[in-house]
C-alpha cells in the first residue's frame, strides 16, 4: 500500500472501474492502483498518470493480484478513503502499524456496514461489552469512524459496529488477517476475570487501569502460546516462593491455567508464575466483593 505512485512507469493492463485499475511497472511488477477517474476512458498498454493514483495495493503473502482485483474493483473509491482517513489518527499516534492488511479490512466492513445501514439491516453484536471494557482504546477509535462515516457519507451506523472496527485494531497487534482469534481471545479474556473475581473474592473493574493492564499481559500470553514461545526459565526457580507468598493468586493461577489448557498447549512453570505475580498485583488494585 502507497499514497503515491512515485516515478513509476505504470501501465494499464485491466480497467476494473472509473477509478481502479491494474497496473504493470517494469520493476514494481502489478499492482492495483486507485484514483479519481484513473480508468476513464483508457485502454490496455496505456500510461498511468502518477498525479491520478492516490493508492496503491500491491500482492503480498495475504493478497493475491486476483483478490485485490476482485475485492478493490467491486468497493467504492469513497470507502477505502473514508478507511484510509479513518485510520489517520492510529498512523499519526504510532502504536499500531497501518498495514495494508488492515486497510483493506476496515475498507470491507465499512463497506458492507454501510450496505446493511443503507437496508435497515441490524446485526448482533454479542462482544460489545467486552470489548468496551477490554479494549478501550481501541473502541474509542471504533466510534470516531462510526462518526466519521455519518459526518462523510451521512449514513448512521449502528453502534455496535465500532466493536467489530475496534476487534480489527486488536487484531492488527496480535494476530494475522482472520478476526475469529482475536474473538476468541476475548472472550477467554472475560472467562479468565471471571475465574480470578471468583477464586480471590475481588470486584474487577473492567474500566480500572489494573484490569487494562492484566488483559494487556494476558493477551502477550496468548501470543507467545500460538507462536510456541513460552517463558520456560527465567522464573522457575521462584515458582515455590510464589505460590508460598501468594497462595490465592496461585491458586486462581493455576485455575486459568487449567482454562487455557482445555484447547491449548500446557502452561509452562514460568509462565504460571508470572501469571501469579499479575494475578496477585491486580487484587491488590481491586476491591474485596
Amino acid at each position: 500500500m502507497s499514497d503515491s505512485a512515485g516515478a513509476r512507469a505504470w501501465q494499464i493492463v485491466r480497467v476494473l472501474n472509473n477509478n481502479a485499475v491494474l497496473a504493470r511497472d517494469r520493476d514494481a511488477g502489478q499492482a492495483v492502483l486507485l484514483g479519481r477517474g484513473i480508468g476513464y476512458g483508457r485502454h490496455l498498454g496505456d500510461p498511468v498518470d502518477a498525479g491520478s493514483v492516490s493508492e496503491i495495493f500491491v500482492p503480498d503473502a495475504e493478497h493475491s493480484v486476483p483478490g485485490l482485483v476482485s475485492f478493490l474493483s467491486e468497493t467504492p473509491l469513497e470507502t477505502v478513503r473514508l478507511a484510509s482517513e479513518a485510520l489517520e489518527p492510529v498512523r499519526a499516534q504510532g502504536r499500531v502499524a497501518v498495514s495494508q492488511s488492515l486497510l483493506l479490512a476496515v475498507a470491507d466492513h465499512l463497506r458492507f456496514a454501510v450496505e446493511r445501514s443503507r437496508r435497515g439491516i441490524v446485526v448482533d453484536h454479542p462482544l460489545r461489552w467486552e470489548v468496551q471494557q477490554l479494549y478501550p482504546e481501541e473502541t474509542r477509535w471504533g466510534r470516531q469512524a462510526v462518526r466519521l462515516v455519518e459526518d462523510c457519507l451521512g449514513v448512521r451506523l449502528d453502534d455496535g459496529e465500532a466493536t467489530t472496527l475496534a476487534l480489527h485494531l486488536v487484531n492488527a497487534q496480535f494476530a494475522g488477517s482472520d478476526l475469529a482469534p482475536t474473538v476468541r481471545m476475548t472472550r477467554t479474556i472475560t472467562q479468565i476475570l471471571g475465574v480470578v473475581s471468583a477464586v480471590l473474592g475481588i470486584q474487577v473493574d473492567e474500566q480500572a487501569m489494573s484490569a487494562a493492564r492484566f488483559a494487556t499481559h494476558l493477551r502477550y500470553l496468548f501470543v507467545r502460546l500460538e507462536d510456541g514461545r513460552q517463558i520456560s526459565d527465567s522464573l522457575e526457580d521462584l515458582v515455590t516462593p510464589i505460590r508460598q507468598a501468594q497462595p490465592l493468586a496461585f491458586r486462581a493461577a493455576s485455575r486459568v491455567r487449567a482454562l487455557l489448557e482445555v484447547n491449548g498447549p500446557c502452561l509452562t512453570d514460568a509462565e504460571l508464575a508470572y501469571l501469579t505475580l499479575h494475578i496477585a498485583r491486580l487484587a491488590s488494585e481491586c476491591q474485596p466483593r
